[in-house]
């Protein structure tokens, strides 16, 4: 092998990772102004304060406050029973004991068996007379589990009331606020109510959220440019022309996801002609520029002019699902 290709190339592998590693440097300096640049182009636009103050963000924290606080109170409820710890009890308090919990290890020992006991107690030697003793009170157990039962009714009920009364005294709240799973609730709706901010600035600047007129030359743009357009042909002279207007522009402000326009029929010509208008008014449903069913007089809203505006909303809600659905069902 020739020594001076060798150096030559390591010399170039050594470059090629220099190369390489100014690379991912300038990628993470790309990606930290691209976030930078998102972070507050975003913070411009959508008011924080404004997301808090949301009804849903409210009950989940409320949620989340009131299961801490029955985790809490279970806590302390078993704790006072004496749960967490292992301790011996006399005789005495034996059946309140084992009635007062509902799920309770019982370990029955003698303090001179090598194998009730610990390590360092390994050497003591038993007495024959005290295991004697120790066995027949053991023979009583099942006499006691009768009045167990009876007693363990008492004991819970007035448990259930004291627990009750003294919770709200001994649980600490600011301490309960400080949970991982709440703040995840709380970053979580957050994020959520940012997407959704984002979403209706979107549609707001196509145009949703109002009833507006638009003018022939204008009209393609603004039925291509969002998934759902309702457009009203109308003339300007014709009575039931206003009634519609009137019900549409109230509409208009509810169903955001929907673009609200109507159209001179007068001024349009061409696209009265292309779409086959030959009444008015004429309501027209466009799902991604595509013209679909339509509205025309009031026939189908009963065929009189004092119509409510809940009715015509509920007729163009059942025509963009019908719409939807014979959309899906094509592709």
């Amino acid at each position: 092998m020739n020594p001076d290709t060798v150096k030559s190339t390591l010399q170039t592998l050594a470059y090629g990772n220099v190369m390489a590693a100014a690379a991912r440097d300038y990628q993470k300096e790309l990606l930290a102004q691209e976030k930078a640049q998102t972070s507050s182009s975003f913070n411009e636009e959508v008011d924080l304060d404004e997301l808090m103050d949301d009804p849903e963000l409210e009950k989940l924290h409320a949620d989340r406050i009131a299961a801490l606080k029955r985790e809490a109170e279970k806590r302390q409820s078993l704790t006072k029973k004496g749960h967490g710890e292992y301790r011996e009890v006399s005789e005495g308090d034996f059946l309140g004991e084992v009635t007062g919990s509902e799920k309770v290890i019982c370990h029955f020992y003698h303090r001179e068996f090598y194998r009730c006991k610990g390590e360092r107690d390994k050497k003591r030697k038993m007495n024959p007379d005290t295991v004697k003793s120790t066995l027949q009170t053991l023979a009583y157990g099942n006499v006691m589990a009768a009045a167990a039962r009876d007693y363990q009714k008492e004991l819970l009920a007035q448990e259930k009331a004291q627990t009750s009364s003294s919770f709200n005294e001994e649980v600490d709240l600011d301490e309960l606020m400080d949970d991982p799973e709440l703040e995840k609730l709380h970053a979580d709706r957050i994020a959520a109510l940012k997407r959704e901010a984002e979403k209706r600035q979107s549609l707001t600047k196509k145009g949703h959220g109002e009833y507006r007129e638009v003018s022939e030359g204008d009209f393609l743009g603004e039925v291509t440019g969002s998934e759902k357009v309702i457009c009203h042909f109308y003339h300007r002279e014709f009575y039931r022309c206003k009634i519609m207007d009137k019900h549409l522009k109230t509409l208009a402000p509810s169903h955001l996801n929907t673009k609200f326009i109507k159209v001179d029929a007068e001024n349009s010509p061409f696209f009265v002609t292309k779409l086959g208008i030959k009444m008015l008014p004429c309501v027209i449903l466009f799902r991604q520029g595509i013209a679909g069913d339509r509205l025309v007089g009031f026939q189908d809203l009963g065929g009189k002019d004092d119509f409510s505006t809940r009715k015509l909303e509920v007729y163009l809600i059942k025509k963009v699902r019908y719409s939807a659905n014979n959309d899906s069902d094509s592709e």
